[in-house]
């Protein structure tokens, strides 16, 4: 259900989509985010709190192979039925991070000195979580 807000974290590729999904779906972000709200707030889930989710660390805690299971069956969704290729999955945030810039097009060395920076703060997608309203 949504009102008026709406968050949202541009993803370049199916692939993108389904690993994030699923990784913010997991039970301990959840339960994270549960934590965190106030159900009787006019707005529970704010952009501050989402932003206060490191995905550094949320990726440390989880379920490895039950998040590839979730983010495989999210990614044939996406896909339908189409025959795939076999899917490589990122071994760790930084990673994925790497392949985000790239099929965002970041390519230079500066932005990637930046985003090296960003997954060591973790504080991956601050500047890229955007509202709707």
């Amino acid at each position: 259900m949504l009102d008026d807000t709406c968050y949202f974290i541009p993803c370049y590729t199916a692939k993108e989509t389904a690993f994030l999904a699923s990784l913010l779906n997991d039970l301990v972000c959840l339960k994270l985010i549960e934590s965190m709200i106030f159900l009787d707030a006019k707005r529970p889930v704010t952009k501050k709190l989402l932003q206060r989710i490191n995905l550094v660390s949320l990726f440390d805690l989880v379920d490895k192979q039950a998040l590839i299971k979730r983010a495989t069956a999210e990614l044939e969704l996406l896909k339908g039925t189409l025959k795939q290729e076999k899917t490589v999955w990122p071994s760790s945030m930084e990673n994925y991070l790497i392949e985000y810039f790239q099929n965002a097009g970041h390519t230079d060395a500066k932005q990637r000195v930046q985003a090296k920076r960003q997954v060591e703060q973790g504080d991956l997608f601050s500047d890229r979580v955007t509202m709707i309203k």
